[in-house]
């Protein structure tokens, strides 16, 4: 080999094992839309992973992560804003930093709002004890129905645990526990976590309550039934579930963690559950609906019944691909749980449509935990140690969120989804001066109008050694570039809100005419009919103002106002879309 072939051969090894150590940060600038959009949006992409912060309604900035194709999906497809994607390659080691540092962060922040929870029951539960409120509420208590004890699936699962653990061991735990809660503690002195273990004891007694009344699953918490016969691989497959569901209820009575009450609800509900299915060979679920959600009347259903049909019938056909889960070993309590959820997400949509009631909109991405409320055993604490107590609990959860806000509040200029990431990317690589070094250029939160999203995306490009700019196309571009019919009259067609075959108006929207997201040069005469649109429509609908209760007066005084930006060339508006106009390859995106 000579010389001159080993070292081109050399040469091309190492930059090969450079790439093969290099990763990208992907710096993601999300375009405006009217609302609460129109400042734009920013977020850090890693991987498949996009993370970026948002305003909460109790006014904190709270960070959000998801996948890179939800995140596409929610802000190119449903919102039609452009993305722009400013990649930045970095050696591997500062990748993983910053993916270690959002996900870390991610991870605190779910841990605080937890405290605040925790406090919020531990309130509740001293509440109940001076006589204020009725009972504790706790997780997982409403999968059991009371009224509904002596079920044989509840006695096969009381034999397994009885042949395991003993005839008595329900009976002595039992005992064991309201021994303890009668005989607790908890004087002012004794602080949260005392408050936290007597909850958790009153939610555990309450489960080994149902399992020894042999508890069937209630009613309201199950999916209806799918017509879908079982076939016999599913069968199989769910008979191998429930084995494995019975063992973790065994492993549970057995272990030493504390806050087992809601996941033995959990583990006897799934069991119950899938006992009826083999019973009846027909798939039975557990519901994870979030039932205080908020709730679209039936009015508004019917209003909405295209967009809610395409997303029902969406929403059947993930479950069915789901459910394909049941088809082979069987799923994993991950795999179960999406099977569970999506079935859920269908019912619902499917129920709200077929009987014209109202729809509960969302749906909890987390094991179901239906509540109910327990009775709270007196424990040996004298009621004024009691109120002292409960004084003392409502000042630490007063204390924890005002913290909470001072270190994680939303502040349109000094606090927002642009400073938000800076700020965790540069702590992430421990400070903004070592974050320089690691980029190869310095960014600090809100410098030189850096709260501004598209500011901030301009700092990245001037700043960072930026390999690639790439443009995720909003759903109207796309769908215009998708057309065939490209001549005159169809550009005038698409032009407008009332001709345009890809787009509807929508109320959330504001009142326009003429779209200007895809025009310059022409925007401000676009503009000029777009604010007189808005206005005339606002002045109709002063006239309408008794029978929509100000709607359309609103929509248009609100399209006028976003029409303004366009006579000096500025685009804020671009509408948005629902489900119904949406083919099905969309909801995959």
């Amino acid at each position: 080999m000579s010389v001159r072939l080993q070292i081109a051969l050399g040469c091309a090894f190492v930059l090969a094992a450079g790439t093969a150590g290099a990763a990208e940060l992907g710096f993601v600038w999300v375009e405006s839309n009217v609302g609460g959009a129109s400042g734009g949006h920013f977020a850090l992409r890693l991987d498949d992973r996009v993370y970026s912060y948002h305003a909460s309604d109790d006014g904190l900035l709270l960070l959000e992560r998801r996948t890179r194709r939800r995140f596409e999906f929610h802000y190119a497809t449903l919102e039609n804003r452009p993305l722009h994607v400013a990649s930045v390659e970095v050696p591997a080691d500062v990748f993983a930093r910053v993916r270690d540092g959002f996900s870390g962060a991610y991870l605190d922040e779910q841990r605080a709002l937890a405290r605040v929870e925790r406090r919020r029951e531990n309130v509740a539960l001293l509440e109940t004890l001076v006589g204020e409120r009725t009972g504790v509420r706790a997780r997982g208590a409403g999968l059991l129905d009371p009224r509904r004890a002596g079920s044989d699936a509840g006695r096969a699962l009381r034999r397994a645990i009885e042949a395991r653990l003993g005839r008595d061991f329900l009976a002595r735990e039992i005992a064991r526990l309201g021994d303890a809660l009668r005989g607790a503690d908890l004087g002012a002195d004794r602080g949260d976590a005392a408050l936290t273990r007597h909850r958790e004891r009153l939610a555990e007694r309450a489960a080994l309550v149902a399992l020894r009344d042999a508890r069937d699953v209630d009613v309201r918490a199950v999916v209806p039934a799918d017509a879908a016969l079982l076939s016999a691989e599913e069968a199989a497959s769910l008979a191998g579930l429930r084995e494995r569901l019975t063992a973790t209820v065994i492993g549970l009575l057995t272990s030493k963690r504390p806050d087992r009450g809601h996941a033995l609800f959990l583990a006897a509900a799934r069991h119950h559950a899938v006992q009826r299915s083999l019973d009846e060979s027909r798939l039975v679920l557990l519901d994870p609906l979030v039932r205080n959600a908020a709730v679209l009347d039936a009015r508004e259903v019917e209003s909405r019944r295209a967009e809610l049909e395409a997303v029902a019938s969406y929403s059947e056909r993930v479950y069915r691909a789901e459910r394909t889960r049941l088809r082979g070993a069987g799923p994993s309590e991950r795999g179960y749980q999406r099977i569970e959820e999506w079935a859920a997400r269908a019912a619902e949509h499917r129920a709200a449509l077929d009987a014209g009631r109202g729809l509960h909109t969302a749906v909890e991405r987390r094991p179901p935990e239906r509540r109910r409320t327990v009775a709270a055993i007196a424990s040996a604490t004298p009621e004024a140690d009691l109120r002292a107590s409960l004084a003392a609990a409502r000042r630490r959860l007063h204390a924890l969120r005002r913290d909470l806000r001072a270190e994680r509040g939303y502040g349109l200029l000094e606090r927002n989804c642009a400073t938000g990431v800076i700020e965790t990317l540069n702590a992430s690589l421990g400070g903004a001066r070592s974050a320089e070094h690691a980029l190869g250029g310095r960014l600090e939160a809100g410098d030189g109008l850096g709260f501004v999203p598209f500011v901030l995306f301009g700092q990245v490009r001037e700043r960072l050694a930026v390999t690639r700019v790439e443009r995720v196309a909003s759903y109207r571009e796309r769908r215009l570039r998708a057309q065939r019919d490209s001549s005159w009259l169809g550009s005038l067609r698409e032009a407008t809100t009332l001709t345009s075959s890809i787009y509807r108006p929508r109320a959330d929207d504001t009142s326009f005419l003429l779209f200007t997201d895809d025009v310059f040069w022409a925007r401000p005469a676009f503009g000029l009919v777009n604010l007189g649109w808005g206005l005339a429509d606002g002045l109709a609908g002063v006239v309408t103002a008794p029978l929509d209760r100000g709607r359309r007066f609103r929509r248009g005084l609100s399209g006028a106002f976003f029409s303004l930006p366009e006579l000096a060339w500025v685009n804020v508006r671009k509408g948005s879309f629902d489900a119904s106009t949406l083919a099905p390859e969309d909801f995959d995106r």
